[in-house]
């Protein structure tokens, strides 16, 4: 059986948690099944990562706003559908609802292909990504247009009598400035009522057409079932971490005199928290720690520039930080035996992340947002410390009850439990497939192979 994977992006592009997850399950179904994997591109191209056939389908250079909220890149859609024709799969597994990737699932079905859907993060159903109202709140994720537009362009920074102006707008009124070529600056406000219809209604459409959506958490299932989307094609499934990756476990942890290593693996975007973590070790002034930041910049996402600049700033102030380069993700569980703790400061909500499996596989705990996956995946005094997100003062004082409370820190590295591998995971991706699969395949050992007529 061949399953295509469609992520957001793949090497040699920066990769952040979908795509590590993306490449390793491939890497373990590939015993059971032929997995290639097709990623928007600058240009259609073909190469190999770790062994696996890549594939980049071209997108366009400048989609219109009806294409960014939901109605897709008719460029991405042609590269795709004769991507389709070529490689011929039997399944198509979507891991993200972009632009240029949501197109996958019209040409999927046009070829009557089974497709399944994963929800990675918040930006399937989202359009603020975050699902944080207005940035501050936790948002229950039911999508509904008046609420979703305000919301929208509030992370614009529109002021609320602009933005009740703007939603009192109908739709066609949007439209018009559509056809009269207005897609910029403030006409973007002016259109919200119309590109907030055209983004829910296709995500909605989205959801309908996949034959299963599996959901690495309990928060996106329960948001998943609030709009409709019915229990049977619901499929929970964690996330899990790699056998192949080296780990090593902790050696020692702090002691007398001795800094708290502190470690922060992620992207440099606003959703991720890091200013939360630096604006704790400013309130901790003199306190022996040291944080070193591995951080990704996927390019002008969510606070672009201006965010990287601000963060770097901060850190050039405080000489017990050091921002170092990215690492590839089969070094960083290895890596992360080297520190006493890992900070997951998330202001969204995490449907992982795999960097709290790779510190508990390295018997690391994890001080993490109260929010979420990490806050699935973290047992509070148990594991690790969950702390409320964006609380500066807040995350000081977990970090000094790490550094100062006797028996703490052994009581929680004793706690934690190993992770899920990601053998189980592909197991039950592979099961999945199998009822899903088109007549005549069927599971043998594992393996989904044609049945033999005689």
């Amino acid at each position: 059986m061949r399953v295509l994977h469609v992520p957001f992006t793949f090497a040699p592009d920066p990769m952040g948690g979908t795509e590590v997850y993306v490449r390793n399950l491939a890497l373990e179904q590939a015993a059971g099944l032929e997995s290639l994997i097709a990623a928007p591109g600058e240009q259609d191209e073909e190469y190999r990562v770790d062994g696996l056939p890549v594939f980049r389908f071209a997108t366009s250079k400048r989609p219109g706003l009806r294409a960014l909220y939901g109605e897709g890149d008719p460029a991405a859609a042609a590269s795709f559908s004769q991507l389709l024709d070529r490689l011929s799969p039997d399944l198509v597994h979507l891991h993200a609802f972009t632009p240029a990737v949501s197109v996958a699932m019209e040409a999927s079905k046009r070829r009557r292909l089974p497709v399944v859907v994963t929800y990675h993060t918040p930006t399937v159903t989202c359009m603020r990504g975050t699902l944080l109202e207005k940035g501050t709140s936790v948002c229950d994720g039911l999508m509904d247009e008046r609420r979703c537009g305000s919301c929208a362009l509030e992370a614009r920074g529109v002021p609320g009598l602009v933005r009740a102006v703007a939603g009192a707008l109908p739709a066609a009124a949007g439209k018009l400035a559509g056809r009269c070529g207005l897609d910029r600056g403030v006409w973007i406000g002016a259109r919200m009522t119309e590109l907030t219809e055209v983004r829910l209604k296709n995500t909605r459409l989205f959801l309908e057409r996949a034959d299963a959506i599996v959901v690495p958490c309990r928060w996106s299932e329960q948001l998943l079932l609030r709009n409709g989307v019915p229990r049977e094609r619901i499929v929970f499934s964690r996330q899990g971490l790699n056998a192949r990756a080296p780990v090593r476990q902790r050696s020692a942890g702090t002691g007398p005199g001795t800094p708290l290593r502190i470690v922060f693996l992620g992207r440099l975007d606003v959703a991720k928290g890091l200013e939360t973590v630096l604006a704790a070790l400013r309130e901790l002034p003199g306190e022996a720690v040291a944080l070193d930041i591995y951080a990704v910049h996927q390019g002008n996402r969510s606070g672009g520039n201006s965010y990287v600049a601000a963060i770097e700033k901060a850190i050039a102030e405080d000489a017990r930080v050091r921002l170092l380069p990215p690492v590839p993700a089969d070094v960083a569980a290895g890596l992360l035996a080297d520190y006493d703790v890992l900070v997951a400061p998330s202001r969204l909500l995490e449907t992982g992340p795999l960097v709290v499996l790779e510190a508990h596989a390295a018997r690391v705990p994890v001080i993490g947002s109260n929010l979420g996956g990490i806050a699935e995946l973290v047992t509070h005094e148990r594991d690790g410390l969950l702390v409320e997100p964006g609380n500066a003062k807040a995350w000081a004082a977990a970090i000094r009850r790490l550094m100062g409370e006797p028996g703490l820190y052994c009581r929680l590295a004793e706690g934690i439990s190993p992770p899920k591998g990601m053998s189980e995971v592909a197991r039950e991706m592979n099961e999945l497939y199998c009822g899903l699969a088109p007549a005549g395949m069927r599971a043998v050992s594992g393996r989904i192979v044609p049945v033999q007529h005689v």
